[in-house]
């Protein structure tokens, strides 16, 4: 009873992050043309894990529903993906390439995780949008596109696009890190400068100021992979598989032990038969 007890405290200490997951399909929703008729936001690479960082998060306390809520549309012909609310980062989630184009079904569901610093205390929100929905969030005008097939019919057009809006808010007292510190020499210095030379109030104004950015911004992992069958991830079927193997390895050797067991029976049995027979 004690192992188990032991072997969880000994993995504390490399609990160091927090996971937010949302598991979303790529289906085909209306498109809103605008939204990629400008380089904006940056490609989210498929089945891939990049780091990022929101540089400011939002106050403590705010609500996540309220966090960049009045965005405005991201500057014309900028490769930005913070749009105007320095709290949030868009990504585009591009399934119209042609290695998607023609995925079955159970490659049509997907996985988006992000995992940041448990030393850094933030609140995630993780929405995966429609592009109709997207250009509505950032305030967008926007028609809905058609296209006229061979028989003049119009037609909605579709798209597997999808945008990631991920916003951070600050959750509480970050854990105490490395900071800049005054060292002996610099002391030493500082002690021997008569009137504190200007130069050295601007140095440790400038470390202040960059400690003040640190404790704003938060920086994280975004992993975004397949959902095989629909609910298992891509980076887990390699454990899975091994897991299968050993499992029906355990259970074909219990069936196999108990074969064994039972025709060994049979012919011990058979033996004391055979030897009653040679008595009488």
């Amino acid at each position: 009873m004690l192992l188990p007890f032991a072997l969880s405290l000994a993995l504390l200490p490399l609990t160091q992050a927090n996971t937010e997951i949302l598991n979303f399909a790529a289906t085909p929703r209306a498109d809103a043309r605008r939204l990629h008729e400008q380089a904006w936001p940056p490609t989210l690479p498929l089945s891939t894990t990049s780091h990022h960082t929101i540089h400011k998060r939002a106050p403590y306390g705010t609500p996540l529903d309220a966090v960049c809520a009045a965005t405005k549309p991201p500057p014309e012909s900028l490769n930005t993906n913070g749009g105007s609310c320095p709290h949030e980062l868009w990504f585009l989630l591009d399934f119209d390439l042609p290695s998607q184009r023609y995925s079955n079904w159970h490659l049509d569901r997907w996985t988006l995780r992000i995992s940041w610093p448990a030393s850094t205390p933030t609140h995630f929100t993780l929405d995966v949008l429609d592009p109709l929905d997207a250009a509505a969030a950032l305030n967008i005008p926007f028609q809905v596109e058609v296209e006229a097939t061979e028989k003049k019919i119009e037609t909605q057009t579709k798209t597997k696009r999808k945008y990631a809006r991920i916003r951070a808010v600050d959750a509480g007292v970050r854990t105490p890190g490395p900071r800049w510190r005054p060292d002996f020499w610099y002391l030493l210095e500082k002690l021997w400068t008569s009137c504190l030379d200007q130069g050295a109030r601007s140095k440790e104004n400038a470390h202040q100021d960059q400690d003040g950015e640190d404790e704003e911004k938060v920086e994280f992992v975004i992993t975004l992979e397949r959902l095989w069958l629909g609910a298992v991830p891509e980076t887990v079927m390699p454990f899975l598989g091994v897991a299968v193997l050993v499992m029906g390895g355990l259970v074909w050797g219990g069936v196999v032990n108990s074969v064994v067991s039972g025709v060994e029976g049979l012919v011990e049995d058979a033996k004391r038969e055979v030897k009653g027979e040679k008595q009488l």
